[in-house]
């Protein structure tokens, strides 16, 4: 019955009809998130279920990493707003962890070449999310172009926030926050001035599926994760009609896995369950996914292997296709 998007593991919809079942196979989760005290804030419902929030940054670590083995997320993505935010992460799981970075407001991200210097260490793994539409900017416009070039040169997957965000942003944390601005084709200005970026669309564009699906179309190197489509009530409805859409198109194999689960752990388990009761995406789907050559999953991997479809070997970022 269902395939569990893992990694790039979404195919095209070139089999016959196949056999139903739920998916228990390994999972890659290209959307997490790391916090510290500060970015936690206080405990909070959850809007699906309305579980508390975890009180403090150690706690919403632990649980997260004990929920991704119990249901077998080999590797994830996860990112913080600082390297401390995620370097506790990386301590306490090494072969399950590839480290993130993002940020909203260039003027107040870290300096270009300390992020060139953390790549180069390897103290990073990713760029991401870089949530440009919080602080009130296009993720085109010229005051990210330094960190593009950086990201570009390291070869590292890019996580890039589209579509919206939870009700009264703009009256809360973020008053320059803009629905506008989560238009994945705002995009398309830094895919042309870049391209040789690793983009994924992160929440498959949200408000704005059939953007994503023109952005899929035209440049076949990006990848979209579906994050908050996966659990959350605002966004829940535009996951199944956007995947269904993206199959017909033969796209699957550029939707991956990506849980988003904020300040909730329990939205990786969230996330997996409602992919699993999607009743058009096939069990063969995945197994046939898993049994292609890992280096396609879009990742990169500078440390150990993890095993992902029954292979032990490093995952590495897929090279794009020439404009």
């Amino acid at each position: 019955m269902k395939k569990l998007l893992i990694a790039l593991a979404l195919i095209p919809a070139v089999a016959p009809a196949q056999s139903t079942g739920r998916y228990r196979g390994p999972i890659i989760d290209v959307h997490l998130h790391a916090h510290t005290r500060e970015s936690l804030g206080q405990p909070a419902p959850n809007p699906r279920t309305g579980q508390m929030s975890p009180k403090t940054a150690e706690e919403h670590m632990t649980r997260s990493l004990e929920i991704m083995k119990q249901r077998n997320v080999v590797l994830g993505i996860v990112s913080g707003s600082s390297v401390a935010a995620v370097e506790p992460w990386d301590a306490a799981a090494p072969d399950r962890i590839l480290k993130g970075i993002g940020g909203d407001d260039p003027s107040k991200f870290m300096k270009p070449e300390d992020l060139d210097r953390l790549f180069r260490e390897k103290r990073l793994d990713a760029f991401g999310e870089v949530a440009a539409q919080y602080a009130g900017y296009s993720p085109s416009d010229p005051a990210f172009d330094a960190y593009w070039t950086v990201a570009e040169k390291h070869s590292v997957p890019v996580g890039i926030h589209t579509g919206g965000g939870p009700p009264r942003t703009p009256y809360t944390c973020c008053p320059k926050f803009r629905l506008k601005l989560g238009d994945p084709l705002l995009l398309e200005d830094l895919l042309v001035k870049y391209p040789k970026l690793k983009v994924y669309v992160m929440h498959a564009g949200g408000f704005f599926p059939q953007n994503a699906l023109m952005l899929m179309t035209m440049y076949p190197h990006i990848y979209v994760d579906i994050g908050a489509l996966s659990w959350t009530p605002i966004a829940g409805d535009l996951l199944e009609p956007f995947l269904k859409e993206a199959k017909r198109r033969r796209m699957l194999d550029r939707v991956m896995f990506g849980s988003d689960q904020m300040r909730w752990p329990e939205a990786i388990a969230l996330a997996i369950d409602r992919v699993n009761r999607l009743d058009f995406l096939t069990v063969e789907e995945k197994q046939e996914r898993q049994r292609r050559e890992v280096p396609r999953t879009h990742l990169r991997r500078n440390r150990a292997a993890s095993p992902v479809g029954g292979r032990r070997e490093p995952l590495s970022l897929a090279e794009p296709a020439q404009p």
